[in-house]
């Protein structure tokens, strides 16, 4: 649980450097215009990275706004530090990347550390 919990923090991390910069991609060292739409059938490794992390971000934004409004506010509390007029706690944090873990499975662009770890 604990690996997942840091998987699913360092995806939600991606996440919130996309939603807060236009050249978040270029810093990682992808052309700038990986954001403009997925292209299919790449011929190099950086190209199938670059998709890769599109297809995950874009998808972890999707999966954000299908979550509760309470799981929705944690995140964006967490993650981009928005303020709100109520405390967000570690718990409330932990259930919403919890839900996050749950959308990726179902868009089955989870996996489990295990298998990375032993890849």
């Amino acid at each position: 649980m604990e690996q997942s919990l840091k998987q699913v923090q360092h995806i939600l991390a991606l996440w919130a450097r996309w939603m807060r910069e236009d050249s978040f991609y270029s810093e990682l060292g992808y052309s700038q215009s990986c954001c403009s739409g997925i292209r299919f059938g790449s011929s190099d490794w950086d190209s199938m990275l670059e998709e890769i992390d599109d297809r995950l971000v874009r998808a972890t934004d999707a999966i954000i706004d299908d979550l509760s409004l309470i799981h929705e506010k944690a995140i964006l509390v967490a993650y981009l530090n928005v303020s709100t007029d109520q405390g967000v706690g570690a718990q409330e944090i932990e259930a919403a990347e919890l839900k996050v873990i749950e959308g990726l499975k179902r868009k089955d662009l989870w996996i489990e550390p295990e298998v990375l770890q032993s890849a």
